[in-house]
């Protein structure tokens, strides 16, 4: 079979497991892994939409640093402790960690493609109705 008819295919048939499975996967995905970049989006937002105003960051970034100092200090403490009294393990959970990372965006991606995927075939189903 050759890849477009694959491709169509996939896209336009009935999906075999259900919407809000994916649905569900997707939101615990964004939920965990995606609240830094929704905060950076805004001020790329801002500027796209009115560049003439000028906006004064300091302040929001007082508060946002205030409430991100002390996680940061225990994740911080718990990295060192765990680095000093075992090496070894602390660069397994390091490369894990940065492996994991690719391991979201490769997900995410996925996710965007079958939530896509879904969208698609049920137009494709309610006209053919």
């Amino acid at each position: 079979m050759k890849i477009t008819k694959r491709v169509k295919n996939y896209f336009t048939e009935e999906p075999k497991q259900s919407f809000w499975f994916w649905a569900f996967i997707t939101l615990l995905i964004f939920r965990y892994a995606t609240p830094m970049v929704l905060m950076l989006l805004v001020p790329l937002q801002i500027g796209l939409i009115s560049p003439e105003i000028d906006i004064n960051y300091q302040d929001i970034s007082i508060n946002i640093a205030e409430n991100l100092v002390e996680p940061l200090e225990t994740l911080n403490e718990a990295g060192s402790k765990i680095g000093e009294d075992h090496p070894i393990i602390s660069k397994v959970v390091f490369y894990t960690l940065s492996y994991f990372i690719y391991i979201i965006w490769v997900a995410m991606f996925c996710l965007v493609i079958n939530l896509f995927r879904y969208f698609i075939s049920w137009i494709i189903r309610k006209y053919k109705r």
